[in-house]
């Protein structure tokens, strides 16, 4: 990555310059969706503006792993995942991207279970921009949201259709 970002901590979602939240139910238990967490190659699936992940290093999962997200729109980014907690919440930061966008970029995605067949997923995004977005105001926040807002109702369909019990069948 040629442009480097500065990594944050759980701090950065209440000090972030933009910050998005947005909130859905989904018909699906903690652990499954925990489950489409984990597993990379299904990101494209349900979050509609990724193109591919790929790993950096051998760890997939957990605390310290590592990864490049390239987005539809050609951003890629190399995020470290500095939150792991199993079926709970996990939480990224972006180190670098290919194109300056960011002093700070960090996503956290938690899990609340509703019971034993749905939960809530809160998924929130803190970004620093910088230039253009960071000098454009309502605009800049705009674009910026763009990018984000449609993930967790995906997440939410991706789960309607790919989650499968011995009850649903």
């Amino acid at each position: 990555m040629l442009f480097k970002c500065n990594p944050v901590d759980l701090h950065f979602f209440e000090t972030a310059p933009y910050l998005y939240q947005f909130q859905v139910e989904i018909d699906a238990p903690a652990d499954e969706v925990f489950k489409v967490f984990k597993d990379w190659q299904t990101w494209p699936k349900w979050y509609k503006g990724i193109r591919k992940i790929e790993a950096v290093g051998s760890q997939l999962n957990g605390l310290g792993a590592r990864r490049i997200t390239t987005m539809k729109n050609g951003v890629a980014a190399d995020e470290t995942f500095y939150i792991w907690e199993e079926n709970r919440r996990i939480s990224f930061y972006t180190t670098g991207t290919n194109i300056p966008c960011a002093r700070s970029l960090a996503e956290l995605y938690e899990l609340t279970p509703l019971s034993e067949e749905h939960c809530r997923f809160n998924y929130t995004v803190g970004l620093d921009p910088i230039f253009p977005l960071g000098l454009s105001g309502q605009y800049g926040k705009q674009v910026a949201k763009s990018v984000f807002k449609d993930a967790a109702k995906d997440l939410a369909t991706y789960m309607k259709h790919h989650y499968r019990t011995e009850t649903h069948v």
